[in-house]
């Protein structure tokens, strides 16, 4: 650890500095009756001394940093409080703690000092550590930050700057073996000509406390000798040191950070925002050579909140594609036994992943219909409690994508909100309850509506199912072509209502698609497109001709939210990210944990720093990418959302969409 004192130089007697109630300084005490006594001793001793303070013609006194500055003259003859050392500065590494002891000495007005053996210290930020009467500073684990100590006598107020910073170092494969000596040698930077161009993470992103480690990407034309990716805030410094030569790779500079280090960031207390730069950082005998190299820095929050759960997406590597599952911290994502085969399209998980929910194209040529099939993720297996007239309903054409809900997935009921049909492509569908174990079949909407329903989700109390209306005929299993809106019926245990227009959501003229509730229920994420897309090079093909031009693929989708009940829609502009709309942010679902943040999902065609980058009309395949969202910020009408970070360990190759997110699956029994 490392220690910087300042002391005050020389022993004049130093003039009245401030006159402040004992009270007014600031902290909690520690201190007991003695520091009590104590001071009520010096003030009496204060007294029998001259009085040649009486003559001081001062109006207002300017209170050393951390004392108030107060009007007036001292009353009684205590002219100053020093207080010993005036100048700390602690490195104190991570998990580890350090001490220093500070005296106070009363200078009177005659010149004449009495240095105290104990004192009512107080902090100004209690936070950074525990005050003793004696003097005595311990820090406070995994915490750090700025406080004045300050101490009041007769009135009289000193105080003295203390600052804590938790650092934490690794060496990595840089070849340095003391990191720590290293990188204290690298604290004067300097940004120029040859500095490295920090590519990801994306500046002001957010990631949950359980979020695997980020390979941190840059550019550079003079990447030194050793690099060093480091997060600094006021409380701490964390530094990863790396070999440049072994960090390259197509061009670029690929960083994987330490896995330690990484998840202690959030640990340290009160700091959730760090700064990020990437340093390079010439070395001559193992010194450090000249003054470092430094990055533009960029915000990068951490936060002790956990996502949780597993992303159940449709790949499309392989013949048909498949259904994978990755579970958050995970290295590796694994395939969904699927209950039924063909081309996969639409899914959807049940709220305990005991069931996972496909619908492949099937019937031949011309995708001329879906057939929906539930099965275990695992095993593959239909469930043996499925009802005969339930399997008989699901199994009818277009039946895609069905939601679930919490209130009626339980050991005793099971069921589902999904839209039918059995009138071919482009017919007309309705919007059914299902009970999977009983076999009852209702429609829900009653009227207010006269679209063909897609694509629905189910708020987390059952009373509400939100869902996509197209006109009639626009309905093409997967897509709808033409301008949708969101409507929302009361699901009445089975028995639905009235559909309404879910107001922010029912724009005419553009998109309006793939709702999500939030957790709690009380928002709704969605897509929207202002355009059908039908030229955008994003769509993915070469020619830059777009794909369905309607809610599939959309290249100019992006993610929107708005209030349950329904309002003025947000549009979440930092996790869209720079560039869109035109990087197809498609089809956003909510994470499985209530906290400080909402997390959203969504796939996108957007570059991952240069490790997967799209170029002139080929844009990159879409990735499931996940953004914080806060709430507070919404109620305010305000974009809630932080910048979004790719899940790390998906497969980069293929193209990943739909990421239903859930807990991870069960083993069978």
């Amino acid at each position: 650890m490392r220690r910087c004192f300042r002391g005050i130089d020389g022993l004049a007697v130093i003039v009245v500095l401030c006159v402040c109630p004992i009270a007014s300084c600031g902290g909690s005490s520690s201190m007991g009756d003695v520091g009590t006594d104590l001071q009520a001793d010096v003030v009496d001793a204060a007294a029998e001394t001259s009085d040649a303070s009486d003559s001081l013609d001062v109006d207002v006194y300017e209170a050393p940093p951390g004392c108030p500055q107060v009007a007036g003259a001292p009353e009684g003859d205590i002219a100053a409080v020093r207080i010993e050392p005036e100048d700390v500065s602690l490195e104190i590494p991570v998990g580890e703690a350090d001490t220093v002891q500070f005296k106070a000495t009363v200078v009177y007005g005659d010149g004449t000092e009495f240095e105290l053996p104990a004192g009512d210290f107080q902090l100004t930020d209690p936070a950074v550590g525990y005050m003793f009467d004696t003097g005595e500073f311990v820090s406070a684990d995994n915490t750090g930050g700025e406080s004045w100590v300050t101490l009041t006598i007769g009135g009289v107020c000193g105080s003295a700057h203390l600052r804590v910073t938790q650092v934490w170092s690794d060496p990595g494969d840089s070849g340095i073996e003391d990191a720590a000596a290293f990188v204290a040698d690298t604290q004067d930077t300097k940004f120029g000509f040859g500095s490295p161009e920090l590519l990801y993470p994306p500046d002001g992103a957010l990631a949950p406390g359980d979020f695997p480690p980020i390979t941190v990407q840059y550019l550079s034309d003079n990447p030194g000798d050793v690099g060093i990716v480091r997060f600094q805030s006021p409380a701490a410094r964390f530094d990863f040191l790396f070999d440049p030569a072994k960090a390259m790779k197509d061009g670029g500079y690929a960083v994987l950070l330490n896995e330690a280090g990484f998840h202690l960031l959030p640990t340290i207390q009160g700091t959730e925002a760090w700064e990020i730069t990437v340093l390079a950082v010439s070395v001559s005998n193992g010194k450090v050579k000249g003054t470092p190299l430094a990055s533009k820095g960029r915000e990068f929050r951490m936060t002790v909140q956990k996502a949780g759960g597993a992303f159940y997406y449709w790949n499309t590597g392989g013949v048909n594609g498949s259904i994978r599952y990755l579970e958050l911290g995970k290295k590796e994502s694994k395939p969904v036994k699927l209950p039924i085969g063909g081309c996969v399209g639409c899914h959807s998980i049940s709220p305990d992943a005991d069931i996972i929910a496909v619908s492949p194209f099937v019937g031949g040529a011309g995708f001329s219909q879906f057939n929906l099939a539930l099965g275990d993720p695992i095993t593959g297996k239909t469930p043996s409690w499925l009802a005969l007239s339930a399997k008989e309903q699901i199994s009818k054409s277009f039946t895609v994508a069905p939601a679930f809900s919490k209130k009626y997935w339980t050991d005793q009921v099971k069921r589902i909100v999904v839209p039918s049909s059995s009138s071919g492509m482009g017919g007309g569908s309705g919007l059914y309850s299902i009970d999977l174990m009983v076999g009852a079949v209702k429609k829900l909407i009653k009227g207010g509506d006269f679209g063909s329903p897609a694509f629905p989700a189910w708020s987390p109390n059952g009373a509400t199912v939100v869902y996509t209306s197209g006109s009639e005929g626009g309905l093409s299993a997967f897509a709808i072509n033409e301008p949708c809106k969101l409507f929302t019926v009361p699901y009445n245990d089975g028995d639905g209502g009235e559909a309404q227009p879910l107001a922010g959501a029912d724009v005419e003229g553009v998109l309006q698609y793939y709702p999500a509730f939030s957790p709690d229920g009380l928002w709704v994420a969605f897509n929207r497109a202002d355009d059908m897309g039908k030229y955008c090079p994003q769509a993915g093909a070469s020619s830059g001709a777009a794909s369905s031009g309607g809610t599939y693929d959309n290249c100019m989708a992006e993610v929107y939210m708005v209030r349950a009940t329904g309002g003025v829609p947000i549009r979440l502009s930092k996790a869209n990210g720079e560039g869109s709309p035109g990087l197809t942010n498609s089809w956003p679902t909510f994470g499985v944990t209530l906290g400080k943040y909402y997390w959203i999902a969504f796939s996108s065609r957007r570059d991952y720093g240069f490790l997967h980058k799209g170029t002139g009309s080929e844009p990159t395949s879409p990735q499931i990418w996940i953004a914080g969202v806060d709430p507070s910020a919404l109620l305010l009408g305000q974009d809630g959302s932080f910048a979004a970070l790719r899940l790390p360990y998906q497969e980069i190759g293929s193209g990943n969409h739909i990421a239903r997110w859930g807990v991870p699956p069960r083993p069978p029994m």
